[in-house]
Order: C-alpha cells, then structure tokens, then sequence
C-alpha cells in the first residue's frame, strides 16, 4: 500500500540488538520525508494488553454465571486488532502538523522482530526493513552493551565471553530467520540492508532503502542525511575509537576478532545453521 498525501504510511524497523538499528534509525529519521521513531514499546503493551484481555474475559464468564443469558461475549480478535492499531496509530501519527511533507511514520525497535504476526495483523498495509549485521560483531557489541548496561549482575550472569557468544548464535540465526520467513509469507513489503553495506558503501545502501520508500534520493538528501547519523557527531569520537562507556562504542566491522578466536569463531558459524554464509559472512 503506497502512502497517500492524508495519513502517512508506517513501517516498521527491526533487527537483532546492536545491529545498527539506531544508526540506521537517524539515517531514516533525517529524511524530510519520513519520521523514524524510537522504540514505542509495543511489546510492553501487547503483553499487557493480553494480560487485561485475560482479566476481562474472566469478568464476563463470571457475569455470565451470576446472571445468565444476555451478556457480553469474550473479546473478539477482530476487536483485539483495532486495539492494537490504535496504539500504533496513537504512538506514530502523534505530532505531524510540523512536518506536512511527511509521507513515512516508522518505529525502531529490535522487539519488533517477536511481534511480527501481531504488527502485521495491527497494520497489514505495513513495511517492514531489517538490517543484518555479522552475528560475531552483534555478539561482541552485545557483550559490551550488556555489561555497559548492567555492570556487575552482568559480570555475574555471564562471566565468559564465549559461553554467551555461542548462546547468542542460534537466537541471532532464529531472528532474522523468522522475520523473513514470517513477513514472506503473506508477502509484506520488506527491505533488508547489511550493516557492513551501510559502511563500506552507505550512498548506494541508504538509496537502495530511500528507493524502497519512494522517497527522494538525490545526492544532497542522501548527504544531509548522512551527515545527521555521522559516528563522529553521534558519539563525539572518530568511527573506530573505542569509548566502552558510550551506547555509540565503536561502530566498525569485523571487531569480533579483538574476542574471539578461531576455534569459536568457527563454532559460532556452526551453530548458525548456514545463515552466516548466506549473508556473506562465513
């Protein structure tokens, strides 16, 4: 479904934790023509939806019993779904009278990719784009995150790097499988963007993603937005110096060589089932 002058269009944009999901997040974000939002918390509401949902149902058996015939009937999924889409729309479209040449309203985040069918039954006119990054630095970036984050519990849970290395493997492979697998079968719109392609030729990956929007993607766009999501001005360093303290660390590829070694650089391509070489990786 293409994106009238009215209502914007939604997408929404997943990926694996510290796949570049923020970084490319402010590529999109800077676009005049599209608003990229940060991690609205659907799942959170989802779940407690469900839980509210449960409640209730409960409440109307209980009526049922104490008055008879005539009541409400439990929750319908049709009813379900408009909830749904109207914390989405109410999340997204919130704000929009600044920006009139908005055609594009997205939400980041890496829960998204555990809500597929749910976002899809919400809004099935949806887009999706996922970025993929090399499963060894997404585990080592998520190391540095995790302990960043929460210290010494995370010192205490996982003391070892490759122990949570190969743990992260098959959630990784599972990940980005489902979520293709998912939106291809009822045959979504979905754009899927290496992190490493972003690097080595961002004006050529950003264009190919713009174009998947039917935006403009002329050199000065794509430049201004470039610009806005530079590592430099994100995290005040140069891309590839290392600040452990920052959620912007270091932002290069191939890291994962500084913690692992072959042998579990090896295992850990084993254990993603071929999807490493798949994308290039391995």
């Amino acid at each position: 479904m293409h994106a009238d002058h009215e209502t914007p269009g939604r997408f929404f944009l997943l990926g694996m934790q510290k796949s570049g999901t923020t970084w490319l997040q402010t590529l999109l974000d800077s676009h005049p023509a599209i608003i990229c939002r940060n991690e609205g918390g659907f799942q959170q509401f989802a779940t407690a939806l469900a839980r509210s949902i449960g409640e209730y149902d409960g409440f109307v058996e209980a009526r049922a019993d104490v008055f008879g015939k005539g009541g409400y009937p439990h929750m319908t999924p049709r009813e379900v779904r408009a909830l749904y889409r109207t914390f989405l729309d109410g999340r997204m479209l919130r704000d929009l009278g600044s920006r009139p040449a908005v055609r594009w309203v997205g939400d980041k985040d890496p829960n998204h990719g555990q809500e597929v069918r749910l976002l899809l039954a919400a809004l099935p006119e949806a887009r999706f784009v996922q970025i993929v990054r090399d499963g060894r630095d997404q585990a080592v970036s998520s190391w540095h995150h995790v302990h960043r984050i929460h210290g010494e519990r995370a010192a205490s849970r996982f003391p070892e790097f490759g122990s949570f290395a190969l743990r992260l493997a098959g959630e990784w492979a599972k990940g980005i499988r489902s979520i293709r697998t998912e939106l291809a079968a009822v045959g979504a719109p979905y754009c899927e963007v290496r992190y490493e392609d972003l690097l080595a030729e961002p004006r050529r990956s950003l264009r190919r993603v713009l174009n998947f929007f039917e935006v403009a993607a002329d050199d000065d766009t794509i430049s201004a937005c470039l610009s806005a999501a530079d590592f430099e001005r994100l995290s005040g360093r140069p891309r590839g110096e290392e600040d452990r303290t920052s959620f912007f660390r270091k932002g290069i590829a191939g890291d994962w060589r500084s913690l692992m070694d072959d042998r579990l650089a090896v295992e850990y391509v084993r254990r993603t089932g071929g999807l490493m070489s798949e994308l290039g990786y391995a």
